[in-house]
């Protein structure tokens, strides 16, 4: 060991210098809350690119792979084509469909774990019930309750939440729930051995999930009634340019699966194809545009003549708003499932639930009660992004009370909460989640915060860091300004507004995905307050780097192709 600095003859010197070279790393752990894409590919990042750390991951369900766990109802599969959803260090040349069944998915998200060794740092069934941040120990006490065990604390340098948006399904605010006595279900919690063979079958919602369940079940059911309360454009699926016939899935025959899926080369040119596709979708999003005119000049055109222009069903279920002010919602077969004869779209509201079914009231104000052996809740979820357990930041700010207003849910680009020290979020208010894959998406955050957590570990006086509010404030104000000339304003019921058709964009990201993407390439750390403790120099050390220690190359600068030889440009 070298003599300290300040025995080498340095005198005068305010603090005691650090004896490690610049560029050392100090430990750190992470706890991560969720894993579904996010919470996996976080832990990918942090495998793959990171040193001297820890992490754990807490996922409440028996099982990885989040919503896709979660969501076994019949018809149930992704919208986006299957090579658009899977990581890209991970490509899967499996995939049996163009746009895959939730089981698929899955199984895909479980096998990516398992193979890249992930799920050695993964309590499932376990819980987390509260976060806290403590000032004095710069550190994140966070509270845990296994299954069928007490609670159990643990603590972190960083609290990464990957809980996801769609993981708190509800039942629908109908009174007299309770009082029905037939066989109740959620999709979001859909029992595997529920049988509808023969049953007369109710379904209340006609969001993206009812479009895929009705048209699943209605060939086994003697009846099947669709409570229908408000109108919806039913779109193909994305990038169905490449899908079948009028956007329709379909399978990948052996041939298809050798040259698109297994070629690493041809599938690659394959996935990007794709991927545009998807990404040239944005320019309707803009809703004076001409693409938002042919959108929905082309996407009424369709649901008529697929609802074989009945006058009732098309006032009803064509919307006045834009296509894209809610999420499209594909629906292959759905409307054609409305027009068989055993189908019944009942757009009366619903009043409430009785023994035997459901009691709606027509606009004379007669009710009607509707008997049924199955009833199917295809309710949705609380898409609030107040977290689902509290989360205590800096003097004892709590963002379950920051966040219960809904439009007062405002979050620094998405991943970041001033208030909240050391705490990074997947998904959070202004996220691109309107359009496309959101796995490349989530790659790049995981990248984000991988980046902030290595400044963390390279600077040892560095206490904690979180956006600064001002630069928070105007990233929101520049997000109403942009998003009030987006199809996304247009007054409809969506959960990019919390469900109110005039209320605040909360959810989205002010631009495309790409544009989301390129935004959070590289860090803008002058919009984050960092906490000091002492000389924020002190990273610099004894004078050496960790390259000499190493003995690493020390002329790298003569070299072109070293990354540090280029600038690294930002926007």
């Amino acid at each position: 060991m070298t003599a300290h600095p300040q025995d080498r003859g340095a005198t005068d010197v305010p603090y005691k210098l650090l004896d490690q070279p610049m560029g050392t790393l100090r430990r750190c752990r992470i706890i991560i809350v969720g894993c579904g894409s996010s919470g996996i590919c976080m832990m990918h990042r942090l495998k793959t690119f990171m040193k001297n750390l820890e992490w754990i991951c807490y996922e409440k369900n028996e099982d990885v792979s989040g919503t896709w766990f979660e969501n076994r109802y019949p018809g149930a599969r992704c919208d986006i084509p299957s090579v658009g959803y899977q990581f890209s260090w991970a490509p899967n040349s499996k995939w049996t469909e163009y746009y895959s069944c939730a089981e698929e998915i899955h199984d895909y998200m479980k096998s990516t774990a398992e193979n890249f060794g992930l799920t050695e740092q993964v309590k499932l069934q376990h819980e987390v019930t509260s976060a806290r941040w403590d000032a004095q120990t710069n550190k994140w006490h966070v509270e845990i309750k296994p299954l069928d065990a007490p609670t159990i604390s643990d603590t972190a340098d960083f609290l990464v939440n990957a809980t996801g948006i769609l993981n708190a399904w509800k039942w629908p605010k109908i009174n007299g729930l309770d009082s029905y006595q037939g066989k109740l279900a959620h999709t979001a919690r859909y029992p595997q051995d529920l049988k509808l063979d023969g049953l007369n079958v109710a379904i209340i919602g006609a969001g993206s999930t009812a479009v895929q369940v009705i048209p699943t079940i209605a060939p086994t059911v003697k009846s099947l009634t669709a409570f229908i309360r408000s109108a919806t454009w039913i779109t193909p699926g994305f990038a169905a340019k490449y899908a079948g016939p009028n956007g329709a899935n379909f399978a990948y025959t052996e041939e298809q699966r050798k040259e698109l899926l297994e070629d690493e080369e041809k599938s690659l040119t394959y996935r990007k194809a794709v991927e545009t596709e998807i990404n040239v979708r944005f320019k309707f999003a803009i809703k004076t545009s001409q693409a938002q005119a042919e959108a929905v000049a082309v996407a009424k055109e369709g649901m008529i003549r697929m609802l074989q222009g009945d006058p009732k069903l098309c006032e009803m279920l064509i919307p006045s708003f834009g296509v894209g002010c809610r999420r499209p919602t594909p629906g292959n077969g759905f409307l054609e499932a409305l027009m068989e004869p055993h189908v019944h779209a009942c757009l009366d509201p619903i009043q409430h639930f009785s023994a035997k079914g459901i009691v709606t009231k027509n606009g004379n104000l007669a009710q009607t009660e509707h008997e049924f052996d199955v009833i199917i809740c295809a309710t949705g979820f609380d898409t609030s992004f107040r977290p689902r357990f509290p989360v205590v930041g800096r003097d004892g700010i709590n963002l379950q009370d920051s966040w219960a207003d809904e439009n007062q849910a405002k979050s620094y680009m998405s991943v970041g909460v001033a208030g909240m020290p050391n705490y990074l979020i997947y998904g959070g208010p202004s996220y691109p989640g309107a359009h496309g894959s959101l796995l490349p998406v989530n790659e790049l955050i995981a990248n984000y915060i991988c980046t902030m957590i290595y400044k963390w570990q390279l600077e040892p006086n560095l206490k904690w860091f979180e956006p600064d509010l001002q630069a928070q404030n105007e990233f929101n104000e520049h997000r109403d300004v942009q998003l009030a000339t987006t199809v996304w304003s247009d007054s409809c019921s969506s959960w990019f507004k919390a469900g109110k058709p005039d209320g605040k964009i909360i959810a989205l990201h002010p631009g495309s995905r790409t544009h989301f993407m390129t935004l959070l390439k590289n860090p803008r750390m002058q919009d984050y307050h960092f906490e000091y403790e002492g000389n924020r120099f002190a990273f610099c050390g004894n004078g050496f780097t960790t390259r000499e220690t190493e003995r690493q190359d020390l002329a790298w600068y003569l070299d072109p192709k070293d990354e540090h030889h280029r600038p690294r440009l930002q926007v």
